[in-house]
């Protein structure tokens, strides 16, 4: 994976995506145990299965099975279809069901109804992943477990 931009810290790195319009950073959260990936530009498939290695491996890093995915700055190029596919082929990467994954994505209506689409195909696939317009409310819930976050 390439880094864009200075050096970063070992808690903070950038690397281009898929596409020339496609960055994706990644940071350790230490106050809420998570990993806060940050997804910028035209977000297509290709572009997610690397934000979810990247996630991933910051995961493993860490210690930690709190992901939040702030999706606010992306273009989605996904119709219902792949939306649909997601739950599966993210597993294939390696999303195990341990994972919760907390993503924020900017509110419209056709946005909207996308993330919740996809909300839906991992709730009935036993994935723990919610949808937030808010990060705050991203960030309690992915918080509010028994579970330190270690998995």
């Amino acid at each position: 994976m390439g880094i864009r931009g200075s050096a970063p810290s070992p808690d903070h790195q950038t690397s281009p995506g898929p596409a020339t319009d496609f960055t994706l950073s990644v940071e350790y959260l230490a106050r809420h145990h998570a990993i806060k990936v940050t997804p910028k530009g035209t977000l297509t498939l290709e572009g997610n299965n690397q934000l979810v290695a990247a996630a991933l491996a910051a995961s493993s890093q860490y210690g930690t099975n709190r992901i939040l995915v702030d999706d606010r700055d992306i273009d989605l190029d996904m119709n219902f279809t792949n939306i649909y596919d997601l739950p599966e082929n993210n597993q294939n990467l390696g999303v195990n069901h341990l994972l919760r994954v907390a993503l924020v994505f900017k509110p419209s209506a056709e946005t909207r109804r996308l993330f919740k689409f996809y909300e839906d195909c991992s709730y009935v696939r036993d994935f723990q992943h919610r949808v937030f317009v808010d990060e705050e409310e991203a960030l309690q819930w992915l918080t509010a477990t028994a579970n330190p976050g270690h998995f």
